[in-house]
């Protein structure tokens, strides 16, 4: 008499006789077919779900968008039961990271999936170092900008003149100030002076008017 062993089953007479010194034909164990797909959790399983699968079958699951695959993507009917089952595993992203002096650009969410980018502007008079984005990567945000102060100091004072207006302690880039020469003098060079990267530019000098006598 003869059992098969677990997830396999009989096909042919499970007991052989012995007749005339020879024992009658035996069975053969043959591998047990699947039934209940596995459920996996934040997942779909691609194509047609069956009622059976036979030993050898796969089935491919997919993960549902913002979660990533841990694990082999397919199981297989083995001896009736199917191989292990991947994990999908969260990879979005919460809030992105504040930068100092900017600002976001594009509307706040609360979950970002990969891939998923958040624009940052820098506040007037600063500038972004690099990327002026982040990205959302594997629950990890990428480096987000830095931006510099661009600005400028009080501009320069010149020798016998004065920078006309009042003058302001920050000035942001492209600001330019205009100068004027005590009475009796005139301005020589440009007439203003412009800050850029966090200097100024040369400003103007003050000199008395040359008189020829003829």
């Amino acid at each position: 008499m003869y059992h098969c062993n677990t997830g396999f089953k009989l096909r042919g007479t499970p007991e052989i006789t012995c007749e005339m010194g020879k024992w009658t034909s035996a069975p053969t164990c043959v591998e047990t077919s699947c039934q209940d797909v596995p459920n996996v959790f934040n997942a779909q399983i691609e194509g047609n779900v069956k009622d059976s699968y036979e030993p050898g079958e796969t089935v491919r699951y997919q993960c549902h968008p913002g979660f990533i695959i841990n694990g082999s993507a397919t199981v297989a009917c083995k001896a009736g039961k199917w191989t292990k089952q991947p994990v999908c595993e969260d990879a979005t992203c919460g809030a992105p990271p504040e930068v100092t002096n900017a600002q976001i650009v594009n509307k706040e969410e609360r979950r970002y999936l990969p891939g998923d980018k958040v624009q940052y502007k820098c506040h007037e008079g600063f500038q972004s170092m690099g990327l002026n984005y982040a990205t959302c990567e594997g629950r990890e945000w990428s480096q987000p900008p830095i931006c510099e102060d661009m600005t400028c100091g009080p501009p320069p004072q010149i020798h016998d003149g004065l920078v006309q207006g009042v003058s302001k302690g920050r000035y942001s880039p492209g600001d330019k100030v205009h100068y004027r020469c005590d009475r009796g003098l005139s301005l020589y060079g440009s007439l203003t002076a412009t800050c850029q990267d966090r200097k100024w530019s040369q400003p103007p000098v003050c000199k008395g008017i040359l008189i020829s006598y003829f």
